[in-house]
């Protein structure tokens, strides 16, 4: 017997494929805007990358957390965002096996972003905490990265197992075949819960409480230096590296709960069971359009706003434009 919150969310799945409240003409704006993301997405993306690989200087360990997020940020656009769109339209054409595929790719990607999210955090208050330890190798980066996107790929086994092709009725009467979960399923009960802990709780309280730590210490710093204390030069040292990476966290911080709250909110909403209510298709849309900018902006706030990465995407970009000024001029 189908349950109330597996029936939510096939409906929900199905009322986004075509909603009377929005049309066709909403229908194609949605994909307009779906698809500018993505652009904007790999765009960024790849330039973070570009910089970072083309620039010797700039293959550290913390830099290649970055690099981490970067690229679960692309497996975002190339994977999570199409299925919102395939969505406007029948999904036969998929096949069960493409319908396990985009569910498993999507639940990776969103895992890997928000694992990567933690990593920062955590190299950041390292680096705060323990200014004369060795930095964060690129050794140090490599154990962390490699369990850090086996967790995810365990972890996309839920989306893999829980979703399939279904024929649904949408709320004009008209059958179509969409990739939704597998009613039969009985692990679909709890999947809501879990990607609400996983993807937005226990990154969200990593993040807060890294960058709260990282706060703490230099107001400690602060006092010591107030006190005289003899380590004043590398003390303040850190003390100024630390203020500017917690106005990134700070603001890191507020992108993150604005972009993810929404959405996560709204899925549990209707994954409780409740009578769903006729506006929940365009408010769902609307969300995951939030959460989506978030993949926008991590290139900015982590990359962009890293004056380095600035100036070895400008040195990268340079030299491409020389290269092809000589090759012109032969």
């Amino acid at each position: 017997m189908e349950t109330a919150h597996v029936r939510n969310l096939t409906d929900m799945n199905a009322s986004l494929s075509e909603s009377p409240q929005t049309g066709l003409e909403g229908v194609w704006a949605h994909i307009a805007v779906l698809s500018v993301l993505t652009i904007a997405i790999l765009s960024l993306n790849v330039c973070v990358i570009h910089a970072i690989m083309k620039n010797k200087h700039l293959r550290t360990g913390s830099n290649s957390l970055i690099v981490s997020l970067a690229v679960a940020d692309i497996c975002i656009a190339l994977f999570v965002i199409p299925g919102h769109i395939s969505r406007n339209f029948s999904e036969r054409y998929m096949g069960n096996i493409l319908c396990v595929f985009c569910s498993y790719s999507s639940s990776v990607s969103m895992a890997a972003a928000a694992f990567s999210l933690c990593a920062i955090s955590l190299v950041r208050v390292r680096a705060v905490a323990y200014p004369l330890k060795p930095k964060f190798s690129k050794r140090d980066a490599g154990f962390v990265i490699v369990p850090l996107w086996l967790v995810a790929l365990v972890y996309g086994l839920r989306g893999g197992l829980t979703f399939s092709l279904r024929d649904v009725t949408l709320l004009n009467g008209v059958n179509r075949t969409i990739c939704t979960m597998n009613s039969a399923d009985v692990v679909n009960e709890g999947v809501a819960a879990v990607e609400l802990v996983v993807i937005f709780i226990l990154p969200a309280i990593v993040v807060c409480v890294s960058y709260a730590v990282i706060l703490y210490l230099i107001s400690q710093h602060n006092r010591r230096m107030n006190g005289g204390d003899e380590n004043k030069v590398i003390i303040n040292r850190t003390n100024n590296t630390g203020v500017k990476a917690v106005r990134v966290s700070i603001l890191m911080v507020s992108i993150f709960v604005v972009c993810h709250l929404p959405t996560n909110v709204v899925m549990m909403y209707v994954s409780s069971g409740v009578e769903l209510f006729p506006q929940i298709a365009i408010l769902v849309r609307a969300f995951y359009i939030i959460a989506f900018i978030n993949s926008v902006l991590n290139p900015i706030c982590y990359g962009f706003f890293n004056p380095n990465i600035r100036r070895g995407l400008y040195k990268a970009c340079s030299a491409c434009c020389c290269c092809r000024r000589i090759n012109t001029r032969q």
